[in-house]
């Protein structure tokens, strides 16, 4: 079994096809939702509605250690702020590691709310989503060499 503690999440500021990623190591618990749109079917022929598979939809969301000087927060927050396309990796295992895979796709920067509590690390709860104009889909990735 693997924990979340034993995986990994990647940024790669020229996007995902460069290999440049960089390990984004002050990060809370990582979510990679991965679902389908659909639809209902609902026709009279048939004793039981319908679904009608449609575009998949994915999205890596995440909790960063707030500190202004590391590169990956950097990242993140400049492309956020210019709206410019990056590349996310989320792994279970090191990313030149054989056998390791997970959900890897150019995106934007959607969401960089920061929270500031009275008594804990101040964290930025991110959201990133592919980019519409990324030059490839998103895609399930396993390292074999």
């Amino acid at each position: 079994m693997t924990t979340g503690l034993d995986m990994y999440l990647y940024f790669d500021e020229a996007g995902m096809g460069n290999g440049t990623w960089s390990e984004c190591g002050d990060v809370g618990d990582v979510n990679v939702p991965h679902a389908a749109n659909k639809s209902k079917r609902k026709v009279r022929k048939n004793k039981y509605e319908r679904t009608v598979m449609g575009q998949f939809v994915t999205q890596v969301t995440f909790s960063l250690v707030y500190t202004k000087a590391d590169p990956i927060f950097e990242m993140l927050r400049d492309a956020h702020l210019g709206k410019s396309i990056i590349g996310v990796a989320a792994m279970t295992g090191p990313i030149d590691e054989v056998g390791s895979e997970g959900m890897q796709y150019d995106c934007h920067v959607t969401d960089f709310p920061m929270n500031q509590p009275l008594e804990e690390d101040s964290m930025i709860d991110i959201v990133v989503e592919p980019a519409a104009d990324a030059a490839n889909d998103p895609a399930w990735v396993e390292i074999s060499s």
